[in-house]
C-alpha cells in the first residue's frame, strides 16, 4: 500500500473535436458520434501528498479481508488551478475549428492502483 500513497498522479487535459452523422434506413435512425481529432497535454505535478487519514479496522476473526480504494485527485493551490486552465484555454483555441463540436475533459489517474484488494491480516 506504501507505493499508492508516494506515487505520482498523472493528470490529463484531453481535447476532442467530433460531429455527429446520421444514418436512415427504413424502420431505424442512427446517430454516431465521430471524433475527428483528439489532443491530449499532461500537466506536470511538481508537488503531491496523501491525505487519506488513519485506515482503522474494527476487531475481527477474519483472516482476510476485500479493501475498497477510491481515487480522488484533487487541485488544492492557485497555481496548479491557473496552470490547468492555461492548458484548457490554450487547447480550445488552437482546436475550437477543427469540427463542429469540441469537449475539453480531465482524466486522473494513479496508475499502479487498482480498486479491489484482497488483503491478509
Amino acid at each position: 500500500m506504501d507505493i499508492f500513497f508516494h506515487q505520482k498522479p498523472v493528470i490529463k487535459i484531453i481535447c476532442s473535436c467530433y460531429h455527429f452523422e446520421t444514418k436512415i434506413t427504413p424502420g431505424s435512425i442512427e446517430v454516431s458520434k465521430i471524433e475527428t481529432f483528439n489532443e491530449t497535454k499532461e500537466l506536470d505535478i511538481f508537488s503531491y501528498i496523501d491525505i487519506s487519514g488513519i485506515f482503522r479496522l474494527k476487531e475481527t476473526n477474519k483472516s482476510l479481508i476485500e479493501l475498497e480504494l477510491e481515487k480522488e485527485i484533487e487541485f488544492n493551490d492557485a497555481i496548479t488551478i491557473y496552470d490547468f486552465q492555461m492548458i484548457k484555454n490554450e487547447l480550445y483555441s488552437k482546436n475550437k475549428n477543427k469540427d463542429y463540436c469540441i469537449h475539453i475533459y480531465l482524466d486522473k489517474d494513479i496508475p499502479l492502483m487498482k480498486y479491489f484488494y484482497l488483503i491478509k491480516l
